[in-house]
């Protein structure tokens, strides 16, 4: 069973990383443009972020085994006709399922760890998830690049549909149904505005070269954000218990950090594979070796990092950790057509090292912030708030990717625009970052004790 959950983690890993080595190639083959390249990122993204919550609850309420071997499944079928399609609209589309089909995985497989886990065995079991996560991260630009160069771009697909078969294969075996998929009740109406603020957001920011739909879009979006926000403060069992947040100012300070965060910082290895591919005209084998920089610096140093988060006070590693991302970003701002490859790798290097900094302290403070009862609920919130600021990162690149590449091809003759696209990104990458530092600032100025501190309890006791 526990190997079954690591095999389908460490391939869904895989997949996130290399597809941004095959983007190039799939813009040749498909004749996809800039902003098509994105939203094959970003539909990804959006649809695993829009039902993380809803199926997290009803596999809370029915059977998450079952959501569990119908995602993998899902996710395998998906990943190995993504190999075989032949038109851009349905490559996107394909993309979408795989998602929603990652979000059955995601939503569940922490739970089923802790469900069949003895206790004194679940530390261990959970050590090797997140090892299995860092695993595949750092190989999907290596493994892939290097497919990507030799065979062809199709074949990363079906390595990765091989790899989950075989993981769907021992859940199928190893994990036994509970026999409780039913129809239940959950926050439809908070479902609902979830994914289409989400589904709008997206949509609206590919149009912004196409007039002003997009942008009523995005406002649509918006709107349907704060009606989200309504609805969970009035229903009798919401997606998301906000009292956490309003109630709780430490807490609220971190998840705010972690969001801004990940925003700033996700799109920059997008940006710098279609960089290095289609301005310094590099193979995908030579691009991956190099985004490898910053996966690889993340595995190695954030088993460190959160271990001296128990004796350090957390928020003032946290803290650092954002201002080397500020840093690597503004060092992006500065890389141009001519710019080397060692600086490339400069920032990739200061950008993991910054989130290996940054990630398990500001766990380590969202989860010592909170009651016991609160841990599945905090643990819940932080997971889909990640993925929100990947979604958001993702939206502003295509939006400056449409507003100065459009439909057309990312390419020799657009490299201007594709570098004045980027850059505009990276700029409302660093104001956001420099927000983030100072929304963390609290933190640094204010260290608490990282265990054991009741004061951090009580919601009450945390702001002076």
């Amino acid at each position: 069973m526990l190997t079954a959950v690591l095999i389908s983690q460490m391939a869904s890993m895989f997949m996130f990383s290399a597809v941004g080595v095959t983007l190039p190639a799939i813009s040749r083959e498909l004749h996809a443009g800039g902003v098509a390249l994105g939203l094959i990122e970003a539909v990804y993204l959006g649809a695993s972020s829009a039902v993380l919550l809803p199926l997290g609850k009803l596999a809370d309420l029915t059977d998450r085994r079952t959501i569990f071997k119908i995602g993998l499944a899902l996710f395998t079928l998906t990943t190995l006709l993504l190999g075989l399609t032949h038109h851009t609209p349905s490559f996107i589309a394909l993309r979408l399922l795989q998602g929603l089909a990652a979000a059955m995985m995601i939503a569940v497989n922490m739970a089923i760890l802790t469900e069949v886990i003895p206790r004194n065995a679940l530390g261990r079991a959970l050590g090797l998830s997140v090892g299995a996560v860092y695993v595949g991260l750092s190989t999907g630009p290596f493994i892939g690049g290097i497919l990507t160069t030799h065979l062809g771009w199709r074949s990363v697909y079906y390595f990765g549909a091989l790899f989950t078969t075989l993981a769907w294969l021992l859940a199928f075996r190893n994990l036994p149904s509970q026999g409780r998929l039913k129809l239940v009740r959950i926050d439809i109406w908070g479902s609902v505005c979830i994914v289409g603020a989400i589904a709008l957001l997206i949509a609206g920011s590919s149009l912004h070269g196409d007039g002003s739909a997009g942008y009523g879009m995005m406002l649509a979006g918006l709107a349907l954000f704060a009606l989200f926000i309504q609805v969970e403060r009035r229903v009798a069992d919401p997606l998301i218990a906000l009292s956490m947040v309003t109630d709780n100012p430490v807490f609220a300070r971190a998840v705010l950090a972690q969001l801004i965060n990940y925003t700033a910082t996700f799109a920059i290895t997008f940006l710098f594979s279609l960089y290095l591919q289609s301005v310094k005209g590099m193979s995908p084998q030579k691009a991956g070796f190099i985004l490898m920089t910053a996966p690889v610096t993340m595995a190695l140093l954030s088993p460190f990092f959160g271990r001296l988060s128990d004796r350090v006070p957390p928020q003032k590693i946290a803290f650092t950790g954002m201002l080397f991302c500020f840093f690597a970003l503004c060092g992006a701002g500065f890389i141009s057509e001519r710019s080397s490859v060692w600086q490339v790798c400069a920032v990739l290097l200061c950008q993991g090292t910054g989130i290996a900094m940054f990630s398990s302290p500001n766990m380590n403070i969202m989860m010592n912030c909170v009651q016991k009862s609160q841990y599945g609920i905090a643990a819940a919130l932080t997971a889909n708030l990640r993925t929100l600021g990947m979604v958001f990162s993702m939206i502003i690149v295509i939006t400056f990717i449409s507003i100065f590449i459009g439909h057309t091809t990312i390419g020799p003759a657009n490299v201007s625009r594709y570098l004045s696209a980027m850059h505009f990104s990276i700029m409302t990458f660093v104001s956001l970052s420099a927000f983030g530092l100072l929304s963390s600032l609290h933190f640094a100025r204010k260290a608490a004790p990282s265990k054991g501190t009741e004061a951090l309890g009580e919601p009450g006791e945390q702001e002076q």
